[in-house]
Parts: C-alpha cells; structure tokens; sequence
C-alpha cells in the first residue's frame, strides 16, 4: 500500500542526458532532504534563497540537475557532491581491529582540534570530507573505538559540521510524509501508508471520473491529479467559498491537464443538483451581475475596479454552470471522502451521484463517525464487501548487526470504510441530510479550536 503511494523513489544516480521532466526547473516543486534526514517542501524559482540550518542559501545551482542530486553548501551557495555523503568516509573505520570502549572517557581533552582551528578551516574553504577526516584523525580515542562507534562518531560530526542538500523529486509519499511531519492535523492525521490504501482501493486511474471530498490541503486531489495522468474528471467538493488545493502545486503537474480535469463545486449549492438530477424539475441558477450596475458618476478608477470585479464574478458564476452541467449528466467511479467532518451527512449528499458496483472510500482519524456510515450503508443496502480496517506502519533501522524497530514510531494514523455500491432499498435508509448539518460541523469544528486556543492563551498568561 505504501507503495501505491510513493511511486519510483528518485536516487543519485542519474544520467547527465536526463530528460527535461527528470531535472529540476524553474519553477518546480522538490523536496530537499538535509543531513540529517529531514524532508522540507520548497518551490524552486531562479533567484530564490531559503535558510538551511543556520546559513542562508542560493538554490540557483539546483535548476537544471537532475532529480536525486546531492549538494554541499559552501558559504551560502550549492556545490554539487559525486557521492552520497555516508559512503564518504567509509574506509575509516578499521575491520581488522574490534576495539574497545569501556575505558573511554569523553571530555574535551581527547579532540586537539579547538573551537577556533575548525572555524578557520570551515573559513579557508575545505571540504566537508575533508573536514570531518581532519576532526576524526585529531581525536585521540577515535582509533580505540570499536566499529560501530567509529561509524556513530563520524555521522555525529558530518551532521554537524557537514551542511548537505539532496533535491529528491516529489512523490505523493514524499509529499504526505512532509505534510505529515510539519501539522498532522492539517491533514486530518493522514500518513502516507493511509494515503496508499485509499489510493489502492478507490480503484482511480487514467479516465476514471473521480467524486472527492477532502480537507487534507489539497494532498488528495494531487494525488489523485497524478493518477488521471491527464485523462478522466476529479469533481472536489468543498465548504466555504474555495476548495483546499494548495498541495497541488507540490506535484509539478501540468497545469493545462489540471485545469482540465480538476473542477471544483461548492457543497452549500449540491442539493439543488440533486434535487434537479432526482425530480428533474430545473432550479433556477443566479444570473451573473450586469456592467451597467456601475453608476455612471463614479471615478474612472473606481469603475475600473468594479468592472474587473463584475467579469471575475461573471466568469466564476459560468464555471459553475458548467461544472453543475457535469454534476447533472455524470455518474462517477469512485467516491472519496477524508475530512475532519462528520463524515455521514457528507456521504447521504454525495452517494446518489456514484454509479453501481463503483467504490467507496471514507477516511476518518476516529472509528465511531466511520461506524455510523458503516450501519448506514447496511441498513440502507447501498454498499455490498463492507470493511472497515485500521492502518499501522513500523518504521525499521536497516544497518549491518544492528536491524531492529525505530524506537519512537507514531501511532494509529487513522481508519478506513470500503464498500462497493449496489442499488438497494433506498426508502429504507434515513433522508438524505442537508448540506447545511456538514456546515454546522465546520461551525462547531471551528467553535471548538477557538475555545482550545483561548484556554492556551489563558494558561500561557498564567504561568507567565
């Protein structure tokens, strides 16, 4: 399931000769992986510096390399490294000799290299590599040091001393896992192994119609973007006045197959839909605002600004009839559902528009909501091969006699309802409930962090 999440993970040995979706351009999103390990999300543009670590750093050197590249920051600018930085140093660890550490004493005396001696070579312009032999070769208990310790104490100070940058291309894994990493919250806890599963069994692929609502940042909708490839419909429907698209960028898709194949429909203007698509008696549609409301005696300026706000009004008001034509003459594929709503109401608004024998995918951080559609759905006999599971990933440490699980690991990610739809006996499930019981969701959702971050407050001052 991960891997239906990550697709190829991009390495360091790519050719020169790549092709030009296989370097990095400007713009392009890329993920840039530290020393350490850690991923961040950055949109590469020429000209563009960002902070890394504790130095502020030019990325222009980064445009036109290859995806996978591994870069050492000298003085605030990239220099492209041939080698991944751990196999740098490998001959100096001694296999003939086992060591021993049980007399060692760590203290400042056993490096005779001072504070001062390592600036002066980090000013003189030396290498990493070098930098890191010079520290391990005036440490008076490195040679002692058994195996394992010497490999330790090495990647300890390239962490350290040695700022590296390795652009990595964008997966949906690499994605999630930055988005994840940064505010789990912000997409409703979804980890990537989640985002495999609901990708695997949603069933979405190239010319697929797509039904989707999520407030995951717009992770979902990029990765199912991905997987149209440019073929079928991905149809998001969203509160408020815009849907959460800001994941989507990070994906590098072509932006004339977005516009495309992605179209947005706002959740309080659905049940007109469906009650035009169920009765077939036409509701009535807003007309767009008329250039001659503009008072004639206004200035000149502010006339401007008011016919600009006229046609950018007019113009969203045609996309909407248009993407309201397709929601009346489509069936879709497949129903997705990952937000931090209750997610039943969403699911009776959002069911009649599925086809028969197409899949049903619901993602909730907690059971109980995913039970409530569970008896809805069986009751109603809607969905047939109901199953509700629980994801759980273990993280482990690959490394010569020294496999084991990493020892802080994150719990559950979240829970997950699959379903087939099938034409059953809908008078016997419950009316479908209005859009407005998901907007007084969101209402009591943002009642309920007001009130946690007015506590937060509350208690900051007091203990201040």
């Amino acid at each position: 399931a991960a891997a239906a999440a990550g697709g190829a993970e991009g390495g360091s040995g790519v050719a020169p000769s790549a092709p030009a979706s296989d370097v990095v351009q400007s713009p392009s999103a890329v993920v840039l992986q530290d020393e350490r390990g850690q991923l961040r999300m950055a949109v590469i543009r020429r000209g563009m510096s960002l902070r890394t670590g504790k130095q502020v750093v030019k990325f222009d050197g980064l445009i036109g390399q290859p995806y996978g590249s591994l870069f050492e920051v000298v003085k605030g600018n990239l220099r492209q490294i041939a080698h991944p930085q751990p196999e740098l140093y490998a001959d100096l660890s001694d296999d003939e000799d086992i060591g021993d550490n049980r007399n060692l004493v760590a203290g400042e005396a056993n490096q005779t290299l001072s504070a001062a001696d390592i600036a002066a070579l980090k000013a003189s312009g030396i290498s990493s590599e070098d930098l890191v032999r010079k520290i391990a070769e005036s440490s008076t208990t490195f040679q002692t040091k058994t195996d394992f310790s010497k490999e330790k104490y090495i990647r300890k100070k390239a962490q350290k001393h040695a700022s590296t940058v390795c652009a990595l291309r964008p997966t949906s894994k690499r994605i999630c896992s930055v988005l994840y990493g940064k505010s789990p919250q912000k997409v409703c806890n979804l980890r990537y192994d989640a985002l495999g599963v609901l990708l695997l069994r949603s069933g979405v692929r190239a010319g697929c119609r797509v039904l989707l609502f999520e407030t995951c940042q717009g992770l979902l909708a990029g990765s199912l973007l991905e997987r149209l490839a440019g073929q079928g419909l991905l149809m998001q429907i969203h509160t408020g006045n815009v849907a959460p698209t800001s994941a989507i960028e990070y994906y590098n898709l072509d932006a004339s197959s977005v516009a495309r194949v992605h179209h947005t429909y706002p959740l309080d203007q659905l049940r007109d839909v469906l009650t035009q698509r169920t009765t077939g008696v036409e509701v009535p549609v807003a007309e767009p605002p008329l250039l001659s409301d503009i008072p004639e005696d206004a200035p000149e300026a502010d006339k401007l600004r008011q016919k600009e706000r006229v046609q950018r009004r007019a113009e969203r008001l045609q996309q909407l009839r248009e993407t309201r034509a397709q929601l009346l003459s489509t069936s879709f594929d497949s129903l997705v559902i990952a937000s931090q709503y209750r997610p039943l109401p969403l699911l009776e608004t959002l069911l009649p528009f599925l086809a028969p024998s197409r899949a049903i995918v619901i993602f909730c951080p907690m059971k109980e909501p995913l039970v409530e559609c569970w008896d809805y759905l069986r009751m109603s006999g809607q969905a047939v091969n109901l199953t509700l599971t629980e994801t759980w990933l273990r993280e482990y440490q690959v490394l010569p006699k020294r496999t084991h699980p990493m020892n802080n690991m994150d719990s559950c990610s979240g829970f997950i309802l699959c379903g087939i739809k099938v034409i059953g006996n809908e008078r016997a499930a419950p009316a479908p409930a209005p859009a407005a019981a998901v907007a007084a969701d969101a209402s009591a959702m943002q009642g309920v962090d007001s009130a946690v971050a007015a506590a937060d407050a509350t208690a900051t001052a007091a203990s201040s």
